[in-house]
């Protein structure tokens, strides 16, 4: 079972890199869908198929953010990149038994927004403007402080908590804002939130307490014996390509 967080860590890593995390897990790298923001894997034994969409990356993005901001986001590039990239991978592998789309802050706002309603979506501190909703079939989690996502949230905290940026540079330097600490990726890295997880389908985001101490970092109500890495180390395959002439997948 992959964890959440390697699958929104490798949303921020190069193809190769991405590739070596995810395949610990099974799930192999769909080389030719694939994009720095929006990466494409499939699992063959589980025939689960998955979509990551990036944050903020670049210059360009920083657009992009403002289009969020003003409610605009499908009219960005990003956005119908995004769309256009899960939608060729359903064509490509129309057999899957289940497609899951995760994404952290700007790539959760798109993540939410591209996935259909059979789709298991996963956002993370996602970027969330006035009236936003979180959709039946989305899980949402974000940590405490995070103003990013302060709009997916109705003022109620949950009693979830987790270790927060355990060992990362930016708790030991009190110049850097509690807001960067929040909205760290790496907030997830000790916590036990998988991708195969129960959808409780949720109307308010999960809360995850970024000052919590180092003995309640096990979320609550999700698997509080099982390993980070449970599953078989590597598969034979390491890549997949899809044949864009029927854009059937292949191995």
């Amino acid at each position: 079972m992959v964890s959440l967080y390697d699958t929104l860590k490798g949303s921020y890593e190069t193809l190769a890199d991405a590739k070596k995390r995810l395949l610990k897990h099974d799930f192999v790298l769909v080389k030719d869908l694939s994009t720095p923001e929006n990466k494409v894997f499939y699992n063959p034994k589980s025939k689960k198929l998955l979509m990551t969409v990036a944050g903020t990356k670049s210059i360009e993005d920083v657009g992009t953010d403002i289009y969020l901001a003003l409610g605009k986001l499908k009219d960005t590039n990003r956005y119908k990149s995004a769309k256009a990239t899960l939608e060729n991978a359903r064509k490509a592998f129309p057999n899957a038994k289940e497609v899951n789309v995760v994404g952290h802050s700007l790539g959760g706002a798109i993540a939410s927004g591209i996935g259909k309603k059979s789709d298991k979506i996963t956002t993370y501190n996602k970027g969330a403007t006035i009236g936003q909703k979180t959709r039946p079939n989305e899980r949402s989690i974000r940590t405490s402080g995070d103003i990013v996502s302060i709009l997916a949230n109705k003022s109620k905290t949950l009693p979830r908590q987790t270790k927060n940026l355990r060992g990362h540079p930016s708790v030991q330097n009190p110049s850097v804002p509690t807001f960067f600490k929040s909205h760290n990726l790496e907030n997830l890295k000790y916590s036990n939130i998988y991708l195969g997880d129960s959808f409780h389908h949720k109307t308010e985001p999960e809360i995850i307490n970024h000052q919590a101490e180092p003995e309640t970092r096990r979320l609550r109500g999700f698997h509080h014996n099982e390993p980070a890495f449970s599953q078989p180390p590597i598969i034979p395959n390491e890549e997949l390509v899809v044949r864009h002439s029927g854009l059937r997948g292949s191995i």
